[in-house]
């Protein structure tokens, strides 16, 4: 059985194999488990501190994906859109993709950032992921990000 929820501590180990995952998968394993370390307990701080939120993907009890989103203002390292919401990474282990997870992380994700008052949502995605991110309601603004050259897409619905 599959379930989304946010955060909790008792899931740091899970999140912490699933995010080894996701780095080497988007460095193509250029990176070092010091680096991963760094990044991870980066990451868990801002969440403890709530300047960033993280939900889960939960699949028989264990963590298969995450999303990690804020609300852009002056005070966040990565504020591009100031008020918008921000879907900063996102990942559902390859085993579980295509079969409807991601994109009901995807949703309960765009619903959180709402309720917690984002004006619009953004993201910007690698051209593997463009048409999943397409079929959960974003649109290209035909902008790419000057720091990866992700393409940045906006989705359609507003509040």
């Amino acid at each position: 059985m599959s379930v989304i929820k946010m955060y909790n501590e008792i899931y740091e180990k899970d999140f912490r194999d699933v995010f080894e995952q996701y780095w080497k998968y988007i460095t193509y394993n250029k990176v070092t488990q010091e680096q991963i370390k760094s990044c991870q307990d980066y990451i868990l701080k801002q969440v403890a501190n709530q300047e960033i939120f993280m939900s889960l993907a939960i699949d028989n009890n264990t963590v298969v994906g995450f999303s990690i989103f804020q609300i852009d203002n002056e005070k966040s390292d990565w504020n591009k859109l100031t008020g918008y919401g921000f879907i900063r990474e996102f990942f559902i282990v390859p085993t579980k993709r295509c079969k409807g997870l991601g994109k009901e992380l995807a949703k309960y994700t765009t619903i959180k950032l709402f309720s917690m008052g984002a004006k619009k949502i953004y993201l910007d995605t690698a051209k593997n992921a463009k048409d999943f991110w397409l079929k959960c309601g974003f649109v290209s603004t035909g902008k790419f990000d000057e720091s990866n050259s992700n393409e940045i897409l906006i989705y359609k619905k507003e509040k």
